[in-house]
């Protein structure tokens, strides 16, 4: 009998090759593939397909949740969307609800007491179907700091911030600067928030 791996002579009932040291399989054993120089393997589908299915799952599952993620913001009446760009001039008139009282809170990532109230603003905005709360960055994309200096800020000559501004139901506006603080702060109160 030869060996399959180095065609060297080996003894009938030998099941490794003295010469290679590999094991060798007899005519019992259930014939399988050897890797001899030259022949060609077969390839096995089956892990390439598994490795496949994972794929494609873990890529339908992130834009899955890409997509909830879109859904959440859209539906958010806190996160002005559409073409605004943060940090950019904006027309608060095409941003009022309609009914409702309106508060926009012109706030930045880099401002302490914009994100402590930020939380309590979203929850006045939940527990109340009369009072919609809108969110305007002040900030341009890669601006570190509060960006004074953005078209935004200097539309609105924003000097400190959280800085809000409060529409009536009617859409006049009704409070704005210290006197709409002043009434937010009021709304929170009422509400416990």
């Amino acid at each position: 009998m030869k060996c399959p791996y180095c065609f060297q002579i080996v003894p009938e009932n030998n099941y490794k090759c003295p010469h290679c040291g590999k094991v060798i399989k007899t005519e019992m054993d259930p014939p399988q593939h050897h890797p001899v120089p030259g022949h060609r393997r077969s390839f096995n589908f089956t892990p390439f397909l598994f490795i496949v299915i994972v794929v494609g799952l873990a890529v339908i599952g992130f834009m899955m949740l890409q997509e909830g993620k879109k859904d959440r913001q859209d539906n958010n009446p806190n996160q002005v969307s559409g073409s605004y760009q943060p940090g950019e001039r904006i027309d608060l008139q095409y941003l009022l609800a309609p009914g409702k009282t309106t508060i926009f809170d012109f706030y930045s990532k880099y401002c302490g007491p914009c994100l402590k109230i930020s939380p309590r603003l979203e929850r006045l905005d939940e527990l109340n179907d009369d009072i919609e709360v809108v969110k305007i960055d002040i900030n341009r994309k890669n601006v570190q700091g509060i960006d004074w200096n953005s078209p935004v800020a200097r539309q609105y000559k924003l000097r400190s911030i959280p800085y809000f501004i409060i529409y009536d139901p009617s859409g006049q506006r009704s409070h704005k600067g210290s006197s709409a603080s002043r009434q937010v702060y009021e709304y929170l109160k009422e509400k416990r928030i």
